[in-house]
């Protein structure tokens, strides 16, 4: 329009106002996406018996799990690297684990006989 390259918007509104916009290659703003690497969680064996590894690639995390019925029956903090966690205290049956800081919830299987 104004002969400069630029790409210019003009914005009417049905009580006579008159707004131009035009197109700077030189503003910071803009959509801003975050990129957020995702925690890799690996747990093994599965089932499990007398202990389960917790492998988190990226970094520490808390942990709880409960029982079938909701009820949480244990807490830990996670260290980035390889976790072992002793299970001769838990019965058999289905727990979930559910790591706080990034959200995932597994289900383990644990068969102590």
């Amino acid at each position: 329009l104004d002969g400069d390259n630029k790409l210019n918007l003009f914005v009417g509104q049905d009580l006579g106002g008159l707004f131009h916009l035009e197109h700077d290659e030189n503003s910071n703003l803009g959509i801003y996406a975050e990129i957020i690497p995702t925690q890799n969680i690996e747990c093994f064996p599965v089932p499990a018996n007398k202990s389960l590894t917790i492998r988190l690639e990226l970094m520490g995390d808390k942990l709880f799990v409960y029982n079938v019925i909701g009820q949480k029956i244990d807490e830990l903090m996670l260290n980035q690297g390889t976790n072992e966690l002793d299970l001769q205290n838990y019965s058999n049956g289905i727990y979930f684990f559910q790591f706080i800081n990034t959200g995932i919830t597994r289900k383990i299987s644990v068969n102590a006989d």
